[in-house]
């Protein structure tokens, strides 16, 4: 809302950014939240009341994610669902290519991946502190012009519908089968062509080491991969400047 009534005037944009470039991810951003809670609102619904559409519900994302139109070769468009089990929430984060399906695991938390998971991990310092890291967790890709397409839209159907079905479970059952790691016939994940390279350019990012404001620390994960680095930093810098603002108006009002 500030950059659309101010532009560009008493705005600090991020270094070799133009005001467009700001615009447009953060109004992309918006839309991606907006549409992440309307989703899980939506299946908070199903479950209670119409268990049944579910499986009709989870068609209607695989078709969202098929008709999402990345505009150039290097831009990859998402669509974000709250995962995880009765305690604990994360994002499941169904990545389009110009060439491929992506599914990706916004996680930070190992307390509860199954124990065999290949999780790619790393130190990094900030701050001059070092800290365990992990990237996000590719669990499965598949090209958009697969001949097996029918079969992987299947297959990402049925993930889907059981991944929002386990969300109130226990941690063991749904967990197991978000990573791929039980043996169902629709657990069988499609790992089609060569290893995407847009995954290196996921953030490796510290682990977490409680379960505290899960939904905001496994949300901040797709937040960077979506905007990048520089404009991520720059949205969250302007966020915190309105809650100390807005705090101080609190305070002496």
């Amino acid at each position: 809302v500030k950059l659309k009534q101010q532009g560009t005037i008493n705005i600090n944009l991020p270094k070799h950014t133009t005001f467009e470039q700001i615009y447009e991810k953060g109004t992309k951003e918006l839309q991606t939240q907006l549409t992440t809670y309307w989703d899980y609102n939506t299946t908070k619904i199903l479950q209670h009341k119409y268990p049944e559409l579910i499986d009709e519900w989870s068609w209607n994302i695989v078709d969202r994610v098929m008709n999402l139109k990345p505009m150039s070769l290097n831009e990859c468009c998402e669509i974000s669902l709250i995962v995880g089990y009765k305690d604990y929430k994360f994002y499941l984060s169904l990545c389009k290519t110009s060439t491929s399906i992506l599914i990706r695991l916004d996680n930070r938390w190992m307390g509860t991946v199954p124990l065999n998971t290949p999780h790619l991990k790393k130190v990094i310092s900030i701050n001059g502190n070092n800290y365990e890291a992990i990237q996000p967790y590719l669990v499965a890709f598949f090209p958009c012009d697969s001949s097996n397409i029918e079969q992987n839209k299947e297959w990402l159907k049925n993930y889907i519908k059981y991944a929002i079905e386990l969300r109130n479970s226990d941690s063991t059952e749904s967990m197991e089968h978000l990573y791929g790691n039980v043996s169902k016939p629709h657990s069988v994940l499609p790992l089609e062509g060569g290893w995407p390279s847009t995954t290196k350019n996921w953030p490796y990012r510290p682990i977490q080491t409680d379960i505290n404001e899960c939904y905001l620390r496994n949300h901040n994960v797709g937040y960077r991969i979506r905007l990048g680095d520089n404009i991520y930093q720059w949205f969250r810098d302007q966020e915190r400047k309105f809650c100390i603002k807005h705090r101080s108006t609190k305070k002496n009002s």
